[in-house]
């Protein structure tokens, strides 16, 4: 399929920054650098500059105009916003601008969305599976009423609500692309007529934000088809937790179909987008679903379609052990598997895999990280080795793997686990838990022992606290019991 596609999400997304720069601009108690005032005049009263040229002399003039503004603006991300438009779209975006300068950049909402409304009641009224799309004058479409929340159970995309004189009723605001993604679940027709609406006087909704994006990665998903990986080459969402805290997590890969979406991160924890049309996050992470729109519509671009990525190309972008704990969480033949990474003939295993191995063989073992946090037991195993492994662990499996570091440069340091598995009494009877005073603490039995009650530090408890069941979590629980309970064994021995 030929993607000469408009994209309304990203002229959307321009015309809100838009306003937000024209109430900067018409406000008189706001002092403006002379040359930041001559752009931005250029663009509300000249009205008929072209807008990559615009761009290209805010770009061309390395010059910082974050701060100097009470909302913080910078209106090099207007540029940035206008190179994102192909050539079909800054058309688009200069109609927008003429409507909206008509208007002195402030539209109130009018009640034209009641007239769609009663539009869809009289043409539908026996119908209880198909929707009527009205088509507007940006090209986009708008579904309401009845028509948007059937949309809204089928496909999860989110409605918006509007109040006008006697009522209210939900709509959506639909890009081109979303008709394609609505026909695989629903019948549709589009009102013969262009009907007189643009959509300019609701672009400070979230939710109408909010659907846009979701329609985005929903096509994306269509176009997808097949299960895909995909290297999201470092995507990085900040929020803020409960205790006001500033967290940002990395996630460098996603899989992907027609069904669904994860994002993983760089210690493989998932993070569930979509599945079967329902959708796995709310409004206050839409920052997040724009990063993934941006992303589905940047790989949409490039030959037509989306540019998908093998298994080899996407872990040589990981770190070891990220490779190891992706393959175990996601790859289902492998979770009880004893799973040993070849990388060109050198020979590691992480985890659980990797204590193990330690101890059945008396090998050394060691501690390395991944791109996150994350730190594992590692072991290193010998050629001869691997043969008599292969013959004596039955559900072992060796998986081949290309990486570009040599395994004696990486950071590999010793684990305090290594005395711990040179005894014969196992650990038993583990857990940790957090005491009244806050203090969190872990208990455990050696043997047939007790052993004492030891304190862990409150960032490694919250760490293992927070993961969920899997690999990863049971990993994380050994090393904190061989951290804190080495010294033990050693004076045991």
């Amino acid at each position: 399929m030929k993607m000469e596609m408009t994209d309304f999400r990203k002229i959307y997304l321009f015309i809100r920054r838009l306003k937000g720069w024209s109430d900067v601009y018409y406000d008189k108690s706001n002092t403006l650098d002379e040359f930041l005032r001559y752009l931005l005049h250029m663009l509300f009263y000249e009205g008929t500059t072209d807008l990559a040229s615009w761009a290209e002399l805010v770009e061309s003039k390395a010059y910082d105009y974050s701060g100097q503004l009470k909302n913080d603006l910078d209106v090099r991300e207007l540029a940035s916003d206008i190179r994102s438009l192909n050539l079909r779209e800054q058309r688009i975006a200069h109609r927008a601008m003429a409507i909206l300068d008509r208007n002195g950049y402030s539209l109130p909402p009018s009640d034209w969305i009641s007239h769609l409304n009663d539009l869809t009641d009289d043409l539908f009224q026996n119908s209880s599976n198909k929707v009527l799309l009205f088509k507007g004058m940006l090209k986009n479409y708008m579904a309401v009423g009845r028509s948007a929340d059937l949309i809204n159970k089928k496909l999860g995309w989110q409605t918006a609500t509007v109040e006008f004189q006697g009522g209210s009723c939900v709509f959506m605001v639909l890009c081109d692309y979303s008709l394609e993604v609505i026909g695989k679940e629903l019948d549709y027709e589009v009102h013969d007529k262009m009907c007189n609406f643009h959509g300019l006087d609701l672009v400070g909704d979230d939710s109408v934000n909010f659907s846009l994006q979701q329609q985005m990665i929903d096509y994306f998903m269509v176009m997808v088809g097949e299960i895909e990986n995909l290297s999201t080459k470092g995507l990085s969402y900040r929020k803020v937790d409960e205790k006001g805290n500033i967290c940002e997590t990395s996630y460098p890969y996603m899989m992907v179909s027609s069904e669904w979406l994860h994002l993983f991160s760089s210690q493989a924890e998932t993070l569930e987008i979509v599945s079967n049309h329902q959708w796995k996050i709310s409004l206050d992470e839409l920052d997040l679903l724009c990063l993934l729109a941006d992303f589905a519509s940047e790989k949409l671009k490039i030959k037509g379609g989306p540019q998908m990525i093998g298994m080899d190309e996407m872990f040589n972008s990981m770190n070891c052990i990220d490779q190891y704990v992706f393959i175990k969480t996601i790859m289902e033949d492998h979770h009880d598997k004893v799973l040993i990474m070849d990388y060109g003939g050198t020979y590691e295993s992480y985890g659980d895999d990797a204590i193990f191995l330690a101890d059945k063989y008396k090998v050394t073992l060691w501690s390395r990280s991944s791109m996150g946090d994350l730190v594992l037991p590692a072991v290193v195993i010998a050629d001869d080795l691997i043969a008599r492994i292969r013959t004596e662990v039955p559900n072992v499996v060796v998986w081949k793997e290309k990486i570009s570091d040599p395994s004696d440069v990486m950071s590999m340091f010793p684990n305090p686990m290594d005395l711990g598995l040179k005894d014969k009494n196992k650990y038993n009877k583990v857990k940790l838990s957090k005491r009244k005073d806050g203090k969190y603490v872990i208990r455990a039995f050696l043997g047939n022992s007790r052993l004492p009650v030891r304190q862990v530090p409150e960032d490694l408890a919250q760490h293992f606290q927070s993961l969920p069941d899997g690999v990863v979590r049971e990993t994380v629980l050994k090393t904190i019991l061989y951290s804190v309970y080495s010294q033990t064994n050693s004076e045991q021995k």
